[in-house]
């Protein structure tokens, strides 16, 4: 049996050659369309520089302190790519750390060079900041959804992230849509006339409510 079909392959070198081309093709075909979902995007860590001079033009900050930085952190062998944007009064720098380094260390070299930047800039001028930025990658995302409150769903939302919590792999666990609760009190001006109440009397009664009993912040925004 396996005389006759190695025969076959020998007088038919034109067959064989078209099936070979026909698996080639759908290999090409099959690793275009495999899911990529398995291969997540590596994103460096970063160090972010943010400061600002209000009134000063984008080429009066790049003279006084941006060109400064840029070249002082060209000396840092464990920073990759820097990007900055200047805007008149404000700039931001974002220089990408290589795999590997150890980011607080980095952010020291960072600080220090901010650090003697800051001498040479005027005393009014806010000081720049450095700070780190990690690059998390999200592993899944849950959605929760039903024909029932809002609340009973954050309640879903809250048990999740308890369970989840108990993996030390997972750094971080985020529940999108939850916020604070709310009450918004219109006030009504006439009736406010009627019993001869100012409307700073009514927020002073809220706030002191909120003094005995915490209810959270109160804040007063025209007639609400």
């Amino acid at each position: 049996m396996i005389r006759r079909f190695i025969e076959f392959g020998l007088n038919k070198p034109l067959l064989n050659h078209m099936l070979l081309f026909f698996i080639l093709l759908l290999s090409v075909f099959a690793y275009i369309n495999i899911p990529k979902e398995i291969f997540p995007p590596v994103q460096m860590d970063k160090i972010m520089i943010t400061g600002g001079y209000a009134g000063a033009s984008a080429d009066v900050l790049d003279k006084m302190v941006v060109s400064t930085i840029e070249d002082e952190l060209q000396n840092i062998s464990d920073l990759d790519k820097i990007t900055t944007t200047i805007k008149n009064g404000a700039f931001s720098m974002t220089a990408d750390i290589k795999p590997g380094a150890d980011n607080v260390n980095v952010l020291n070299q960072v600080k220090d060079i901010v650090a003697q930047t800051k001498r040479d800039l005027p005393s009014d001028m806010n000081d720049p900041i450095a700070k780190i930025h990690e690059e998390k990658i999200p592993l899944a995302l849950v959605a929760i959804a039903g024909d029932v409150p809002m609340k009973t769903l954050l309640e879903r939302a809250d048990e999740l992230k308890s369970a989840l919590s108990r993996y030390k792999e997972l750094s971080e666990i985020d529940i999108r849509g939850d916020s604070d609760e709310e009450l918004v009190f219109r006030i009504d001006p006439e009736k406010l006339d009627a019993y001869g109440v100012t409307t700073d009397a009514v927020v002073s009664a809220l706030q002191n409510l909120s003094s005995i009993f915490p209810v959270g912040t109160v804040k007063r925004r025209g007639e609400h």
